[in-house]
């Protein structure tokens, strides 16, 4: 019986060779914080293969491989994004930015240039900028340029968590009374929304978002950027952005054996701890108050 043309098509597309960009490859596994090896055995290739192809040292591989690793659920991204571009398959504006990207953030950023940031909030101190991709970048490239910034977010809540203990000693407020929502808003035509973390400090602010939360609303935050700096020579202690105004506060970071290392993000199921050590940051965006969206 004679075997079905696609099948022998698909088969043939999978042998095509690919020139393979090593620089975005490297980037991209490295922005996922996979290993070699993970990376490797969950798309079902050789390690090797992965290692030489990031080197430079094996610049062509086959569709398949170069498809396994985009698929990977912490790359994610089409398979074309791995390889060489060639000169004319770019026009002008993308030939100035054909760089590999250096953060999961920079196809936001560029999608928020093409379409724009959101409007200011008009609020009686005046106008509010909103918090976009760039922001969030520009947070975590250097924490303090931003410290004591007032941005909205907006977005739906996808996830709620605690807070932690020390983390209420460094905010100054009853750990049990606050908490953090993963807030979510979709970036033009980027496959996956864009998530931020905000951080609650009263009761009253933490019952409003449980309750957007539980009707799926979108809600709009107002929030202050702050930022937490260690103390030199002190373990105990951490400076902290004043809300209010004025010189930081002074704030202890220990309770018994747990020592504050910063604002923990919320993870997927199957992340974090069980996978790797949580990253946490020394700034987080704090809720001043919550207004509604305009229909």
């Amino acid at each position: 019986m004679k075997r079905k043309r696609g099948k022998r098509r698909e088969r043939a597309d999978d042998d095509e060779r690919c020139q393979v960009d090593a620089a975005k490859l490297r980037a991209l596994r490295l922005d996922a914080e996979l290993t070699v090896r993970r990376l490797a055995w969950e798309a079902e290739i050789d390690p090797k293969s992965v290692t030489e192809l990031e080197a430079g040292r094996r610049a062509w591989s086959t569709r398949r491989v170069v498809r396994s690793i985009a698929a990977h659920p912490e790359i994610n991204v089409d398979w074309r994004e791995l390889l060489v571009k060639r000169p004319r398959d770019l026009d002008d504006a993308s030939r100035a930015t054909s760089l590999p990207p250096r953060s999961s953030l920079d196809e936001y950023v560029s999608e928020e240039r093409r379409i724009g940031k959101l409007p200011p909030l008009t609020t009686a101190h005046g106008p509010v900028p909103s918090f976009g991709a760039a922001d969030l970048a520009n947070a975590f490239s250097s924490p303090g340029s931003q410290a004591g910034a007032r941005f909205y977010a907006r977005g739906r809540i996808h996830a709620h968590r605690g807070l932690g203990v020390t983390d209420g000693l460094v905010l100054g407020i009853r750990y049990r009374d606050g908490a953090r929502f993963e807030v979510v808003r979709a970036i033009g035509t980027v496959e996956k929304p864009l998530s931020v973390m905000v951080i609650t400090t009263t009761v009253e602010h933490t019952r409003r978002l449980q309750k957007a939360w539980e009707a799926g609303r979108e809600v709009m935050a107002i929030v202050r950027v702050v930022v937490a700096d260690f103390v030199a020579g002190d373990d105990e202690h951490v400076h902290i952005t004043n809300l209010d105004g004025g010189a930081e506060h002074l704030r202890p970071r220990r309770v018994g054996a747990e020592l504050w290392r910063g604002f923990t993000p919320i993870y997927a199921k199957g992340e974090g701890e069980a996978e790797r050590a949580p990253r946490a940051h020394p700034w987080g965006l704090v809720v001043e108050s919550i207004a509604v969206p305009e229909k």
